[in-house]
């Protein structure tokens, strides 16, 4: 059930630029930490204090895969929700970086060995 401090927690998760990102990327593929810094350029403690605020708002889980947690964009959020992240997603997709960040993103997950040992380590 969503109450006012629930929608504060969402609406603060989307007040801030390299969450909006990394909410976009994880609408586009599950992804590690590693991966998103390699694509936004950002460090390991930024790119994972921007997961815990987006994780924190119920926005998006993660899983452990042996040493690697990978974190996606939840799939039961409530409906209102739900047309809000998908309208946030769909409106960055219409910035002029996303094609850059898409181009960076299409190259990591394109690399087939380097997913497949992700995986296995």
């Amino acid at each position: 059930m969503q109450n006012v401090k629930n929608l504060e927690k969402v609406f603060k998760a989307l007040g801030c630029e390299p969450r909006l990102w990394i909410l976009w990327l994880l609408s586009q593929s599950s992804l590690c930490v590693c991966e998103i810094m390699g694509i936004l350029g950002i460090t390991q403690t930024t790119a994972s204090r921007h997961l815990g605020y987006l994780k924190n708002a119920g926005l998006v889980e993660s899983k452990r895969q042996e040493q690697w947690m990978i974190y996606y964009l939840r799939k039961d959020l409530p409906s209102r929700i739900k047309e809000i992240v998908d309208q946030t997603v769909k409106a960055i997709s219409e910035l002029p970086e996303a094609k850059i960040y898409k181009e960076r993103l299409k190259s990591i997950t394109s690399d087939e060995s380097y997913r497949l040992n992700r995986v296995r380590r």
